[in-house]
């Protein structure tokens, strides 16, 4: 398609001089044609893209780890005073492992997470009131990104919004990680918090 700014002045032109002699507006056209073709055979030059931030690998620090993910709950409470943490594990996540016993079509295509990279999990169960008052009890999940430094808060919900958001291979890959998340939710092989830590973290988000 022809950018219509190089098409409207030869068009005006041609109204403009149509009752000059054939020949006159045959040369005016052709010379139009002329710079519209030279016009479009100049090369547009493109913006440099913007530079990629750097990441690098982080150390896995279990007591940071989990005053971010309590943090990141605290700050979204509609009370946060009643908030009861139960308890919080931790522990490095392997996916390969996670995915190889099961079948072939739930396993995603590591386009969306790569399944090369190390992971490190913090689950937090814990019970605050909701908008009625009522004390419920729920699990958090948050996968940290040991490669590139990245960090996945509330994975579950995460994973939910996408599938919402999301159709064809791309739906299927959010939902599989949906039950990934899930998964880890219910998983009780990480490794606990002693109740010195769990009670550190929550003076530490709580007298903020």
């Amino acid at each position: 398609m022809v950018d219509m700014a190089y098409v409207s002045p030869t068009y005006r032109r041609y109204e403009r001089v149509s009752t000059e002699p054939v020949s006159d507006l045959r040369t005016g056209a052709e010379s139009q044609i002329k710079n519209l073709d030279a016009l479009l055979a100049t090369p547009v030059p493109t913006p440099n893209p913007e530079p990629e931030t750097p990441e690098e690998p982080v150390q896995a620090d279990p007591i940071s780890f989990g005053t971010i993910s309590l943090q990141y709950i605290y700050d979204r409470l509609k009370f946060p005073s009643t908030m009861n943490v139960v308890e919080m594990r931790y522990g490095p996540y392997d996916r390969v492992a996670y995915y190889a016993n099961l079948p072939d079509w739930t396993k995603p295509s590591g386009n969306i997470l790569s399944l090369n990279h190390d992971y490190y999990v913090i689950k937090v169960t814990l019970q605050a009131a909701n908008s009625l008052g009522a004390l419920v009890t729920d699990t958090y999940v948050f996968l940290f990104d040991l490669t590139t430094g990245k960090t996945i808060y509330d994975f579950e919900n995460w994973a939910h919004e996408r599938v919402e958001m999301s159709w064809g291979a791309t739906k299927s890959e959010y939902m599989s990680l949906e039950s990934e998340a899930l998964f880890l939710a219910a998983s009780v092989k990480f490794q606990l918090f002693t109740e010195e830590e769990t009670q550190s973290i929550v003076r530490t988000v709580t007298s903020g």
